[in-house]
């Protein structure tokens, strides 16, 4: 089972020592962190590129230059909002 809320998360799982749980804890939190970094550079990597194509390039993709940041916000996949 998964653990979902952040007291889920920080709740020891039976039969592992409170080390082995705050381990845990801290390597998820890492493991989320690196992922949105990862995220965030691929965004910032795609909105640099499309802001360095000619207007008509963008044209032939449909997209206008005022709709980059729609553009960008509506293809990212999801993101996890906390509860």
């Amino acid at each position: 089972m998964q653990a979902n809320t952040p007291a889920q998360l920080a709740a020891p799982q039976p039969g592992t020592s409170l080390l082995a749980s705050v381990y845990q804890l801290i390597s998820r939190g890492f493991s989320a962190w690196s992922l949105a970094m990862q995220r965030r550079r691929r965004e910032v990597r795609l909105r640099a590129e499309l802001q360095g194509l000619e207007a008509r390039e963008l044209a032939d993709l449909g997209i206008g230059r005022g709709e980059l940041d729609y553009w960008l916000a509506e293809t990212q996949p999801a993101r996890a909002r906390p509860d």
